[in-house]
């Protein structure tokens, strides 16, 4: 399997040692992503691939998907933009600019995959199909704006990273799988 970051450098004619000595990444952890999905690169590689492009994390991001999946990356920047791509199950969906603030709290509300697998484990799945019962008992007694429900209730199904305070990726649980 090609390294994404390989075929990103070599666009923009540049390869790892020029990398590592303009930014102080070792080559070594570029060499580790071979195999890796993007969305699973540690921040600081794509933060530092940014640093040396001049670039925005968001930009490097996007182009690193771009060459990964060959598909397109669902860009928003509200609430409606938002609810519709996660409506229609978009793979991936990049949150930039400060929206993303307002994202980072949903992601927040929710339990992580490692959260989730303890308890799960520990209560033999029961717990699960409780939760999401006191969940929707919660959701239909909320004053909250409906726009607002269904934006938590639908990101549930998504796994977020933050690559910076302005740059959020959501993608769906079940591709990770």
């Amino acid at each position: 399997m090609t390294n994404v970051v390989d075929a990103y450098l070599q666009e923009h004619q540049l390869d790892r040692q020029t990398l590592a000595n303009d930014v102080g990444l070792h080559t070594d952890s570029i060499a580790d992503l071979t195999g890796k999905d993007v969305i699973h690169y540690p921040v600081e590689v794509v933060s530092a691939i940014a640093l040396s492009m001049e670039e925005q994390v968001g930009t490097v991001l996007k182009a690193l998907l771009l060459l990964e999946k060959k598909t397109a990356v669902i860009e928003v920047n509200s609430a409606a933009g938002l609810l519709q791509a996660l409506k229609n199950k978009e793979d991936l969906i990049m949150i930039q600019g400060e929206y993303a603030t307002e994202v980072r709290e949903l992601i927040d509300t929710k339990l992580s995959d490692t959260e989730l697998l303890g308890s799960e484990l520990g209560a033999a799945g029961t717990l699960s199909i409780a939760a999401e019962g006191i969940y929707r008992l919660i959701q239909t007694f909320s004053k909250q704006a409906n726009e607002q429900k269904q934006l938590e209730t639908r990101i549930r199904r998504y796994n977020g990273k933050e690559y910076s305070s302005h740059t959020i990726v959501l993608y769906l649980r079940d591709v990770d799988y």
